[in-house]
């Protein structure tokens, strides 16, 4: 059994396969808005950490861990797609903090989109 956690941006394209998709756009904090802060990802603390901020967040993560956890019982493939816009600030950060979560498996994390340019809205 395999557990891989990908982030991913919608305008970046279709949502990856996986066994749960969840789409954040909407929601959280979303650093796009800062000019200061767009081109920086949720590899960087200073997004990491407002991003966690969020009311909500810890909360989403925490319950994201154990539907993965809950699914992973079943002896099967795992696959957590994490999505936002841009697929650079809030998927890689719930994403990160879903792994930290999941310490005790081994976890592939994969940002599909955290390297491409900053989608011009």
């Amino acid at each position: 059994m395999r557990i891989q956690v990908v982030t991913f941006g919608y305008l970046h394209g279709a949502a990856p396969e996986a066994s749960i998709t969840v789409d954040l756009r909407g929601r959280l904090y979303n650093p796009f808005k800062d000019p200061a802060s767009r081109e920086l990802t949720g590899l960087d603390k200073v997004i990491y950490d407002r991003v966690l901020s969020t009311d909500g967040a810890m909360c989403l993560t925490s319950g994201l861990e154990q539907v993965v956890r809950v699914l992973a019982l079943s002896d099967k493939d795992v696959t957590l797609a994490v999505g936002c816009a841009g697929g650079r600030h809030r998927s890689v950060t719930i994403g990160r903090k879903v792994v930290e979560y999941l310490d005790d498996y081994e976890v592939t994390l994969v940002h599909r989109d955290v390297d491409k340019p900053v989608y011009k809205h």
